[in-house]
């Protein structure tokens, strides 16, 4: 199978042209990670799965108080920010900055990263499904309610189970 090319070189684009980006992952709905900028594999990974958690949160309250899908969500820390941008309902990125970086520049560049990243996926040509683990041909078959029930004195079933003394039934 040929190996589908990387969206990383739009996430590095944006990077580059936001001043006080310190990395960003671009991930879908479950936290798989699309396209990513930042110091490790392993940052962009749990940033992305953070950002899906905090995006379920989001959408927990807004349904609970009737306010709509989740758009842009932003935590402040003590030396920076987190943000968090959706474009639809599969397309979400989040961004590690600085704290001097200007959140308005953050969110255009994020906003036309998160539109180019759906252009490229919709032209892409669909992936094949991976195969389907068969299961291995050992397994029980016998149907459930057959296995439940062992045969008696009399080699007739009997819905008793055999560990409660023999008195009580299923």
């Amino acid at each position: 199978m040929t190996e589908q090319p990387t969206l990383n070189w739009l996430v590095e684009k944006c990077a580059a042209e936001t001043h006080g980006v310190r990395g960003i992952v671009a991930f879908s709905d479950d936290g798989i990670t699309t396209a990513w900028h930042a110091a490790t594999r392993a940052l962009a990974e749990r940033l992305a799965a953070a950002g899906t958690a905090l995006r379920s949160l989001g959408t927990g309250i807004g349904d609970a108080a009737e306010l709509g899908a989740v758009k842009k969500q932003f935590i402040e820390f003590d030396d920076g920010f987190v943000f968090l941008i959706s474009a639809g309902r599969h397309v979400h990125a989040a961004v590690l900055a600085d704290r001097d970086v200007d959140s308005g520049m953050v969110t255009g560049h994020l906003h036309k990263l998160l539109t180019e990243i759906r252009a490229n996926l919709d032209e892409r040509p669909p992936t094949p499904p991976a195969p389907i683990a068969t299961r291995p041909a050992a397994h029980d078959a016998t149907p459930l309610a057959a296995r439940r029930t062992r045969p008696d004195d009399t080699g007739r079933r009997s819905d008793r189970d055999p560990g409660d003394g023999g008195g009580g039934v299923r």
